[in-house]
């Protein structure tokens, strides 16, 4: 949803998918609404070294275990090769801090604004970390919206 509000809006989009049945569904929605979003079917991570996703309780919620088939990328890695974001938008059930920790170059040298879901109070904690150098504005214990502190602040 976010995604296709964000394209609807002229943001160039880049979601990243690691489902094959999702990474499909976003694609029809996006050629159906006319609208330019590239779909990764990878998940962003903070590593290459691939992912098995375990499927949670819905078709829309996994858990994930280092190594396997599902190819996974750092977002720092993808920076490098496509255009740097302005904003990142994290909802990953549970693997915010390994997403954050994939994008430390990308939040400490391009600064991008960051809307993130928060699962949990030990995940909250790490992103709060990664997310230092930022301005938190915190919507309950679930949901950060972070931007960058300016100069001298």
């Amino acid at each position: 949803f976010f995604s296709l509000c964000a394209a609807r809006l002229g943001a160039r989009v880049y979601a990243f998918e690691p489902v094959p049945e999702s990474a499909a569904r976003l694609r029809r929605m996006a050629q159906i609404n006319g609208l330019p979003i590239q779909v990764v079917e990878a998940a962003a991570w903070d590593s290459d070294r691939g992912l098995e996703l375990v499927r949670g309780p819905s078709d829309r919620e996994s858990r994930v275990r280092e190594g396997g088939a599902v190819p996974s990328l750092t977002l720092d890695a993808f920076a490098a090769e496509h255009e740097p974001p302005d904003m990142l938008k994290v909802d990953v059930e549970g693997a915010e801090a390994r997403v954050l920790a994939g994008a430390a170059g990308l939040l400490r040298e391009r600064r991008p604004a960051v809307v993130c879901e928060v699962h949990g109070a030990e995940e909250g904690e790490l992103v709060r970390g990664l997310l230092a150098g930022y301005e938190q504005t915190w919507s309950g214990p679930n949901r950060v919206v972070a931007v960058a502190r300016k100069a001298g602040g």
